[in-house]
């Protein structure tokens, strides 16, 4: 066994070199052939593309840069104040533009100074901008700039029309500032009422902070951010002592030309370009910021000089450049020659070790077969045993799933109904608000109405139509209490009730009115207790249920049920309590042979104004106030129906203990009269106009508000004269 194991290991790395050698080869020479003349050939132009994408989103920036600036100095130009700032020259307008300033400044954040000059060129107001703070110029350090040449440029100009300064430097005191200080002054002539010019708005916006955006944007760019004027001087260049050549004497000669001519023509003939040369790759791109309406001068190096020339928008340009030396351009070869060799050394490692195993799994592979198929003959005696076992877990589970679908049917159905009840409690509160609002207003008139009837002789005409007036309004209070009802906010006179006493009563009134095809059965126990109810609710309630049965069946006829017994609601009844507390009840059927309903309309039977039947027949009221009332009386009802098959409503009502009735007797008296001075309160006018009117015609001199507090104070003013 020890003799054979070296000539196996020798059988192996031979089989290996025969397959990993031809790779490696084969691999080499796609790498150094194929993709590094690709890499060659491809790096040019994605270096082009990405220089000249940096250089349109820096275009880009500069135009929307320029395009925010003359926003804002119209929409300052165009607050009235300013136009009071410069005519009145007041305290309050300077101190209100001032405040403006500041605050605008601080958002902004990018402008060195605003000003506001007179015709003459002194400043109004002033501030400026130190470090991150806005700071207001005291009165008394104010300036004249009357002979500089932006405030020239800008004050020339006509209405709507604004200035923009070359990007040079800024001068203070006659010198230019040190620490240069690059800037770009935007101006806007300010007109009267009369169109008379006043003055001018001056914004100093800091052209450093367009240059160093301009550097972050080119940041990923392995070039160098250059930028010149239209004539040719460096505003940012490889070497700052080469910059603002146009500001400074001792750098006339520092331009473009003289550094690349050839760059410079290139750049003079069109709008963007690239150069390839012995001094790498230059790409730039001609940015015109001057937009419709905005006028440019080319400014003055010199601080009181007026402007050397007026430009128009196309000679006006800046042409932003980005110069990649050729040591940036090697260095991308260079970088990728060393992550090409790097990427052959990994690929031949992984491919050698590929190759191994591939041929040391092949010898394996005989011996695993063997020992799969023994493998395999366990593994199908496992999948038969744990197959009975999930078979048998399977039924089980059906079983639980069976359970639990019932639990969820009987939790739906529960829900169901206190969604219904939640929503009918809804609709209650609604109706009673509305119901209220609505008897408001029927208390005038109905007061005033039977109060014009009183004072008119009987014979006179009108009181027919007045009477009119009142037979309506007794309709609509009757409207009212039927709501109230719903709504279970009306008063009720709650009393021992014999119901079965009640359901004869309205038996008697139906037997003369329902046509012969329609016969009533009831059966009605006499032993039931009475309930603490309303006499008049419990007879619109059975009233109500037996004419709906009625309108069902008058048209092919049918039964009329009625039974009325007692029952005794235990916890385990939770079916038919579903919002019943134990106890003693009354169940009262009202059963009809008609139409029946489906689902659909059984859920909105008890819903205010819904009705099946035909239209001037109902209110739709009906049902909707059996319902409040039953409620009121903590009471259940519920309805069971089926198309063509009937319909059934099943009632529960609490019932007491039979006790004595005990009257109490009804004193009435005659309407006082008197001459006292009496105070009405009430916050609806139109109630207390009539309340007052009531008891003027009683002889009291009455005074009348409408509000709590107003009555309240006038009472403490004179409180022996209410």
């Amino acid at each position: 066994m020890n003799n054979r194991l070296p000539i196996r290991k020798k059988a192996l790395i031979k089989q290996f070199l025969v397959i990993f050698l031809p790779f490696v080869l084969i691999l080499v020479l796609l790498s150094w052939v194929v993709y590094y003349f690709q890499f060659i050939k491809t790096q040019e132009e994605v270096l082009k593309a990405r220089e000249i994408n940096s250089l349109v989103m820096q275009k880009e920036f500069i135009q929307q840069t320029t395009k925010s600036i003359i926003s804002d100095i119209n929409i300052i130009a165009a607050d009235p104040a300013l136009h009071d700032v410069l005519t009145q020259k007041s305290q309050n307008s300077i101190s209100h533009m001032s405040a403006i300033f500041l605050i605008f400044s601080k958002y902004k954040g990018i402008y060195d100074q605003i000003r506001v000059l007179d015709k003459t060129g002194m400043e109004i107001i002033r501030v400026d901008l130190r470090g991150n703070k806005p700071f207001l110029v005291p009165a008394a350090q104010l300036q004249f700039k009357g002979k500089r040449y932006y405030f020239k440029d800008t004050y020339r100009l006509g209405k709507g029309e604004i200035f923009m300064s070359p990007l040079d430097l800024n001068i203070e005191k006659g010198k230019i500032e040190e620490p240069f200080k690059p800037m770009i002054r935007f101006g806007i002539p300010i007109f009267d009422k009369n169109n008379e010019k006043q003055g001018v708005l001056i914004l100093n916006y800091l052209g450093k902070k367009l240059i160093d955006d301009l550097v972050k944007l080119s940041s990923k760019s392995p070039g160098h951010l250059m930028m010149t004027n239209s004539e040719g001087y460096w505003l940012k260049g490889m070497q700052a002592e080469n910059e603002w050549g146009f500001m400074l004497k001792d750098r006339n000669e520092k331009r473009i030309q003289n550094q690349f001519p050839d760059v410079w023509q290139k750049i003079i003939k069109n709008e963007n370009g690239q150069i390839f040369s012995q001094d790498g790759l230059i790409t730039f791109v001609k940015v015109f910021p001057l937009k419709e309406g905005i006028k440019f001068s080319s400014g003055s190096p010199d601080p009181f000089q007026k402007s050397v020339t007026n430009l128009s928008s196309d000679h006006f340009f800046w042409a932003i450049m980005c110069h990649v030396l050729p040591d940036e351009l090697h260095k991308e070869n260079n970088k990728f020659v060393l992550a090409l060799i790097f990427t052959d050394l990994f690929l031949i490692i992984l491919l050698g070790t590929f190759s191994w195993l591939f041929v040391l799994t092949n010898t394996r592979r005989k011996l695993a077969e063997n020992a799969l198929k023994r493998s395999n003959i366990e593994l199908e005696e496992k999948v038969k045993k744990r197959t009975q076992e999930l078979f048998n877990t399977n039924i089980a589970l059906e079983k639980e799933v069976m359970k639990h679908r019932q639990a969820i049917s009987e939790k739906q159905k529960i829900e169901s109904q206190l969604r219904q009840s939640q929503r009918m409690e809804a609709i209650g509160t609604l109706a009673g608000g509305i119901a209220h609002d609505f008897n408001n207003i029927l208390t005038p008139i109905l007061g005033y109405a039977e109060m014009a009837v009183m004072q008119l002789d009987q014979n006179n005409p009108l009181i027919d139509d007045i009477n009119q007036i009142i037979s309506a309004s007794h309709r609509a209070r009757e409207l009212v209490q039927q709501i109230l009802t719903f709504s279970r906010q009306a008063e009720q006179e709650l009393r021992p009730i014999k119901v079965e006493l009640v359901i004869k009563e309205v038996l008697k009134l139906l037997k003369s009115t329902i046509p012969a095809t329609i016969e009533i059965c009831q059966n009605i126990k006499s032993d039931c207790n009475p309930i603490m109810a309303d006499h008049t609710q419990i007879h619109q309630i059975i009233m109500n249920l037996c004419t709906n049965a009625y309108h069902s069946m008058r048209k092919n006829g049918g039964v009329l049920s009625i039974v009325l017994f007692q029952v005794e609601i235990s916890p385990e009844d939770y079916q038919i309590s579903f919002d019943l507390r134990p106890g003693t009840y009354i169940k009262l059927e009202v059963s009809d042979t008609g139409h029946g309903m489906n689902r659909e309309l059984q859920d909105k039977i008890f819903e205010p104004y819904f009705t099946t039947k035909e239209e001037g027949e109902g209110t739709g009221l009906g049902l909707s106030v059996v319902h409040g009332i039953i409620k009121s009386f903590n009471g259940h009802i519920a309805v069971y129906s089926e198309p063509e098959q009937g319909t059934t409503f099943h009632i529960y009502l609490p019932t007491i203990e039979p006790k004595t009735e005990h009257l109490r007797p009804v004193l009435i008296e005659n309407i006082p009269h008197g001459t006292e001075k009496i105070l009405v309160v009430d916050d609806e006018k139109s109630i207390m106009k009539f309340e007052k009117k009531i008891l003027e015609n009683l002889g009291y001199s009455v005074t009348g508000r409408i509000s709590s507090i107003e009555a309240l104070k006038l009472f403490k003013e004179n409180p022996q004269d209410r």
